[in-house]
């Protein structure tokens, strides 16, 4: 074999490694490892000379790879930079599913970015609107998917989250029962997914005993060997958890808390962890109104990380000095101390 042959050899098998073994690395939660592989095949891609196959697969890494690890890193509009570049070269070369997959993630993004930054909520939410209303239409005309696919009933429980952050909920319904119609393998991630969203909606509805019997469906669907079904099946118990909460349930829902952290933990994701600390917080030692004006404006791990150490200090002192108001300089700077500490800790990978 001559070396030219061998380097173009060398040089496909890298440029296909990353949808060779995504599903396994994603599998086991090691989102480091699929952030490296995928900027390692995207590089590989990148060389020329290269064809239609090349670019298909720069276009896969970018939003299956960078995109998928840097949302759950809390990058959010380096995701959403990612899937936008994967989005132009999957149409340069006719890619429409990865098009219609690209316009899905992208649906979600902008959800989770309307829920971080509450000065373009309603833009973002907007946004997240149109792109699912988008990917269904694109999924809905694509050869082997079509409008009553799973793919597209998907899309519809991801509009269905978007409605229901929205306070949208007779909308939400509306999209949820067209997710439910096209969602009906229980063997899917997607399926307990939307049996979450269900719970969610009778939560917002108030009818908590409801939420429980869909939260306790995925959580009998949930699978802790798969990473990606583990955060499901986290996600179930803390919403469970919650409801559990409000019907005054308080030890069902403290053990709830206790499995869902658990689950993050093995998972090493600190903000599903805080997520479920701030909940515990809430339950047993939950902060006055006075000190919840200055916590609710920041980020949960930067606000568990400063009622915590509050905690501490307040227990150095004598009990008449505890129910002494704190300052706005006092929390500002805990919460100050609480970001350098989140900063310093990073995302967990």
């Amino acid at each position: 074999m001559s070396v030219a042959r061998a380097s173009v050899e060398a040089k496909n098998s890298v440029s296909r490694v990353f949808s060779v073994i995504e599903k396994g690395l994603k599998f086991l939660g090691e989102k480091a490892l699929v952030l490296e592989v995928a900027q390692l095949s995207i590089q590989s891609c990148q060389h020329q000379p290269r064809g239609k196959q090349e670019v298909k697969l720069e276009a896969q890494a970018l939003v299956c790879g960078l995109s998928w690890v840097y949302q759950r890193q809390g990058q959010l509009e380096d995701a959403l930079a990612a899937a936008e570049k994967s989005l132009h070269l999957g149409r340069q070369v006719d890619d429409d599913f990865n098009t219609a997959y690209c316009s899905k993630c992208q649906g979600r993004l902008y959800r989770i970015m309307a829920k971080a930054d509450k000065a373009k909520r309603g833009e973002f939410i907007e946004k997240s609107l149109q792109q699912l209303d988008v990917a269904i239409k694109q999924f809905g005309a694509l050869a082997g998917f079509g409008p009553d696919s799973a793919e597209v009933g998907d899309c519809y429980s991801l509009q269905g989250r978007t409605l229901l952050f929205a306070n949208r909920r007779l909308a939400a319904g509306e999209s949820i029962r067209n997710a439910s119609q096209r969602i009906t393998d229980p063997n899917t991630k997607d399926y307990p997914d939307m049996m979450i969203l269900m719970g969610d909606l009778e939560a917002a509805r108030g009818n908590h005993e409801l939420a429980l019997e869909n939260y306790g469906t995925a959580i009998g669907l949930g699978r802790a060997e798969d990473a990606e079904r583990s955060e499901i099946l986290a996600r179930a118990f803390l919403a469970r958890g919650r409801s559990n909460a409000q019907l005054k349930k308080t030890k069902a829902a403290r053990e709830d808390f206790q499995k869902a952290k658990e689950i993050w933990q093995s998972l090493r994701e600190p903000d599903g962890i805080a997520e479920c600390r701030w909940e515990e917080i809430l339950l047993d030692d939950p902060p006055s109104q006075h000190d919840l004006a200055y916590l609710m404006d920041h980020p949960l791990r930067a606000r568990v990380i400063a009622y915590e150490r509050h905690g501490n200090r307040l227990m150095a002192l004598p009990a008449g000095a505890r129910r002494a108001k704190a300052p706005k300089t006092y929390w500002e700077q805990l919460l100050h101390e609480a970001e350098q500490q989140v900063a310093i800790e990073g995302n967990g990978c």
